[in-house]
């Protein structure tokens, strides 16, 4: 059991929502296979596709997301665009004493540091991020795989409707996920799990802003102010006090 744990469930948690995809999926494979139990060579390439598809997802943060909610977008993105905003706007004057785009026309903000790796690395150590704010993202990644998974299938059956071989392959697997096995449910379920993905990781964008906004201080060091979440034993109204005393 330690080596499982070792060598299986530790890179798992390392990889957050990953192994929700390959929980889903592998469920999703043996009802596909009317079968509980599948073969060693079976289970390493459904592990393979979700580890494949998972990775390939991730340009969907930078074609997609950062497209329709990237701070430069002159004309905010209606779904939450403003909310964003806001947030973002809050918590960059709380750190820096200035809104996102004053701080980046200063140099406070850096091209290739953007302000959420910022906010992330104040709060990633807090249990308001372990518990509510990293899952958020977690859970858009499960979605932004499925949506990989969703445009893979439609490929498939597409180019199985002028493959005779291929056809009658993945026939009898289509016919047990009946509806859920023909191009237009994929369809259906890539946009969903799309709006899904894009829900979820804005949220989660919002709710770290604000995170950071609410609970960050000033502490001063030796040569200057730094921003800081203090947890459990401190707490951000025991160091505002300490400061102003």
């Amino acid at each position: 059991m330690k080596i499982f744990e070792i060598f299986l469930l530790d890179p798992l948690r390392q990889l957050p929502g990953f192994a929700a995809v390959l929980a889903i999926v592998t469920t999703l494979w043996a009802l596909i296979t009317d079968t509980a139990e599948s073969s060693m060579l079976q289970t390493i390439i459904v592990a393979g596709v979700c580890w494949f598809a998972f990775r390939v997802s991730k340009v969907m943060d930078e074609a997609v997301y950062d497209c329709l909610y990237r701070p430069q977008r002159e004309k905010l993105f209606f779904w939450k665009g403003e909310d964003l905003k806001k947030a973002r706007d809050k918590a960059a004057k709380k750190v820096f004493g200035r809104d996102y785009g004053e701080a980046g026309a200063s140099g406070q903000i850096y091209p290739d540091k953007k302000f959420y790796d910022v906010a992330k690395t104040l709060a990633k150590n807090t249990k308001q991020w372990e518990n509510r704010i990293a899952r958020l993202n977690d859970w858009s990644k499960v979605a932004r795989t499925f949506v990989a998974l969703s445009v893979a299938a439609i490929i498939v059956l597409l180019v199985a409707m002028g493959w005779a071989d291929l056809n009658a392959t993945i026939a009898p697997y289509a016919r047990r996920l009946k509806f859920f096995g023909t191009v237009w449910a994929e369809v259906i379920v890539a946009i969903v799990a799309l709006c899904l993905y894009l829900h979820l990781r804005v949220k989660h964008n919002i709710e770290l802003y604000e995170y950071v906004a609410d609970h960050v201080v000033h502490v001063r060091t030796k040569d200057r102010e730094v921003p800081y979440i203090f947890e459990d034993i401190l707490s951000k109204d025991t160091v505002v006090t300490q400061a102003q005393a």
